[in-house]
């Protein structure tokens, strides 16, 4: 009966010793862990700072947009306040293009022209697709909601092109 009781001591004190070295690397591997999360977790913080630059800054065609649109409660009236603003994010458009094209050299100018102008293609075609479709719906409002997809559209190539300008130039 010792020897079996002396036995189990010893089983149990192994298992014991093997339970507290797992434990520590577990404790290693999970701190280590937790180091890279929080590098990942940094990284994804400064990530999304930086796209909150162009993502929630307000920019002052946004808010001409928004003074015109209170002013003008009619649908042909809102309507026209965002086909301005249409247009004031073209002229971005253009601003940013010339801009960055004197930072590029032939091919990547060729590049920046080809990609231009097939955004320029699928513009035209969402454009087609949102006109045929969404403003044709019943009620006024689809057409205010149409239009505001074609701002939204160009507001954001127009931060593209910004974020690439801003890229290019440091």
């Amino acid at each position: 009966m010792r020897k079996l009781t002396l036995i189990i001591i010893i089983i149990l004190s192994i298992l014991a010793i093997f339970s507290t070295i797992s434990a520590f690397k577990y404790k290693r591997q999970l701190q280590n862990s937790n180091i890279q999360i929080k590098d990942l977790q940094s990284t994804i913080s400064e990530y999304k700072e930086s796209q909150n630059i162009f993502s929630h800054e307000s920019y002052p065609i946004d808010k001409k947009l928004e003074k015109c649109t209170s002013e003008n409660f009619i649908t042909i009236g809102m309507n026209n306040c965002t086909n301005a603003g249409i247009e004031a994010w073209n002229k971005e458009i253009l601003d940013y293009s010339k801009q960055i094209e004197k930072y590029l050299n032939k091919e990547e100018l060729l590049l920046f022209t080809n990609a231009q102008t097939a955004w320029e293609d699928y513009y035209k075609k969402e454009k087609d697709f949102i006109n045929k479709t969404i403003a044709q719906k019943d009620g006024d409002i689809h057409t205010t909601i149409a239009i505001g997809d074609l701002y939204e559209l160009t507001k954001q190539r127009a931060l593209s092109l910004k974020s690439y300008l801003m890229q290019l130039s440091e």
